[in-house]
């Protein structure tokens, strides 16, 4: 008897307990409710315009695997495109308890990364890439974000990027490679070889030997590292279904990428220490200058030197290519574009360009805005996560222009690709490549192939003076190109970074 009220009074209070916490938690569901209702009147926002019509609420699996479909017929930006066609520049996928924002909307991009920056987590949008880049900048939010790259800015200074020795000496290397009787060459698959080059040894100290001979230890890491990039894409793009889909051989991939940049690091460690205790070696080492050298003079943190230095290889090695595919891919295909770009190269007479000439060449620039208008390196930004409550100012409303509501934890997905194609901005012919465009043009947060506000890419001008140099410098050896393979561009995605598929094919002559 005893036993029988003993048991039905742990029945009722576990029933007490269930009825009070189910009532706990919606009295806090109300009150965020409230709460959110009121912050959306004081900040005018209101409804979605549009909502992508996903028929699974929780992960949206039915335009995650439209999305992969898309992406396997390398139709990925295509794809995107015609959702903003449909849907407009801002529309919303709900899922629970968050939903994501796809915009091309400049007011919103300005917003999350610069006006409203601190309401944003880039960190929470780049997990696929936590287990190679650890502590990097790249992964980084806040004060700890802020100290990392007050670290690298200084590695980025204009000394730094206008050092052009280090650009010719591998384009004369680059040059061996290229045919001077205009046979057919894949100019893409020598760029990729060549910002390699640059990148490694600008980090490292020493370059992985892709324009020359090569060990096969050196091989094997620039292996490695294309399979670490592809598979970095994988873990963003499959989601929940990557560990059923992961590509063979990455895991050993992985492992090899950052064994060989701690072993890198470690080496500027032990220079760094060699330096201090024979004070009249500094000089000396200091005049051969390596990205971890100098990081190695800052800090003695060798899993923060392997991590940033494993970032920006990724980042400087695929868009600098990127770009340089892409540009050529255009100039092959408009002989017209070439003719003016060269009469501007001829101005320097043949001599190697120097910093500030580069710099100042309008058409060589008009050319390079163009290539990135139409084929952005990063098509598709990296997500940003609201870390709070906020609001972004379209794509609220009937029309989309009022504010729109935007609840903690939501992503935020900026495609550049399509921004790049609004007619309102860059005109009717959106589609087509014409450089002289950017003479008048100022699109301002319209255009922001590296991203803005305070965290845009440290390395961009190192890029783009790259870019620069090499067209100028392999214009000046070969005045005539011709286009050997018609093929509509294509979009090649195996990383995060476009560049045309199938290379780009031409034939290149000296007269």
């Amino acid at each position: 008897m005893l036993l029988s009220s003993s048991s039905s009074l742990t029945t009722t209070a576990i029933g007490t307990l269930l009825v009070g916490g189910l009532a706990y938690a919606a009295l806090g569901w109300w009150k965020l409710r409230q709460s959110r209702s009121e912050f959306m009147r004081n900040n005018g926002c209101l409804p979605p315009r549009s909502v992508y019509p996903n028929l699974e609420p929780f992960i949206a699996l039915d335009m995650i695997l439209s999305v992969l479909s898309a992406a396997r017929r390398k139709a990925l930006l295509g794809w995107f495109h015609d959702q903003y066609k449909t849907y407009g520049p801002t529309f919303v996928v709900s899922t629970v308890p968050s939903f994501a924002v796809h915009t091309t909307e400049a007011e919103n991009l300005k917003a999350a990364f610069s006006q409203n920056f601190d309401d944003w987590s880039a960190s929470g949008g780049r997990r696929s890439f936590k287990h190679l880049m650890g502590r990097a900048t790249f992964m980084l939010d806040g004060a700890e974000w802020s100290h990392s790259r007050s670290i690298l800015r200084p590695m980025f200074a204009k000394d730094r990027v206008a050092d052009l020795e280090l650009l010719e000496a591998h384009f004369q290397k680059l040059l061996k490679l290229i045919p001077e009787a205009g046979a057919t060459v894949d100019i893409g698959e020598i760029f990729h070889r060549y910002a390699f080059d640059v990148s490694s040894e600008f980090l490292f100290g020493e370059s992985l030997g892709s324009l020359g001979d090569q060990t096969d230890t050196k091989a094997q890491l620039a292996h490695d590292i294309e399979l670490t990039i592809q598979d970095a894409a994988d873990r963003f793009r499959w989601s929940l279904l990557y560990r059923w889909l992961k590509r063979p051989g990455v895991d050993q991939a992985i492992r090899n990428v950052r064994s060989t940049t701690n072993k890198y690091a470690q080496a500027a460690l032990d220079r760094a220490s060699e330096d201090r205790a024979h004070t009249g070696e500094a000089e000396k080492e200091a005049a051969r200058y390596s990205f971890l050298d100098e990081m190695a003079r800052q800090t003695q943190d060798l899993d923060k030197m392997r991590d940033e230095a494993t970032s920006l290889m990724f980042a400087g090695k695929d868009t600098t290519a990127g770009l340089l595919g892409s540009m050529w891919y255009l100039l092959a295909r408009h002989p017209e574009a070439w003719q003016k770009l060269l009469a501007e190269v001829d101005q320097l007479e043949g001599a190697p360009p120097s910093y500030a000439w580069v710099k100042s060449a309008k058409y060589l620039r008009y050319c390079e805005h163009e290539a990135m208008r139409l084929y952005p390196v990063t098509p598709i930004l990296p997500p940003r996560v609201a870390n709070k409550d906020t609001v972004l100012p379209l794509g609220g409303g009937k029309d989309g222009k009022s504010p729109l509501f935007i609840p903690k934890g939501s992503a935020l997905v900026v495609n550049i690709h399509s921004a790049n194609r609004r007619k309102d901005v860059f005109g009717s012919d959106v589609e087509e490549f014409r450089p002289e465009r950017w003479a008048e043009l100022r699109p301002g947060w319209a255009y922001a192939p590296f991203g803005g506000g305070p965290r845009i890419c440290v390395g961009q001008q190192f890029a783009i003076t790259e870019v620069y140099y090499l067209t100028v410098r392999l214009m000046q050896h070969f005045r005539r190109i011709e286009c050997r393979d018609w093929t509509p561009f294509t979009e090649n995605m195996a990383g995060v970074i476009l560049s045309p598929d199938g290379g780009v094919k031409v034939g290149l002559y000296p007269v």
